[in-house]
């Protein structure tokens, strides 16, 4: 119930980064600095680059309106809610 909880709390988390209510990790914004990189090493395709960036601050996904993130929020939450009131039925 703890790991659901906190994961809960990551996709909150993450939720208000991508609505940008708060500032998220910098690593994966894509903050990157290119003012030092020449014209020709940004045109250079001969270097493999690797995947794209994934940027925490966009939302890459939605179902009905709300983000991947928002998803795992709502059901992390909701699966330890669930858990409480069947172990209290247990019990009575």
């Amino acid at each position: 119930m703890l790991a659901a909880l906190a994961t809960a709390g990551i996709g909150v988390f993450h939720t208000g980064v991508e609505q940008h209510w708060w500032e998220g990790i910098t690593a994966c914004a894509g903050a990157g600095d290119i003012t030092t990189l020449s014209v020709s090493d940004l045109l250079d395709t001969s270097q493999d680059l690797g995947p794209p960036l994934v940027k925490c601050d966009e939302i890459a996904w939605s179902f009905i309106g709300l983000s991947m993130a928002t998803w795992n929020a709502l059901i992390s939450a909701g699966l330890p809610a669930i858990w409480l009131l069947a172990a209290r039925a247990a019990k009575a």
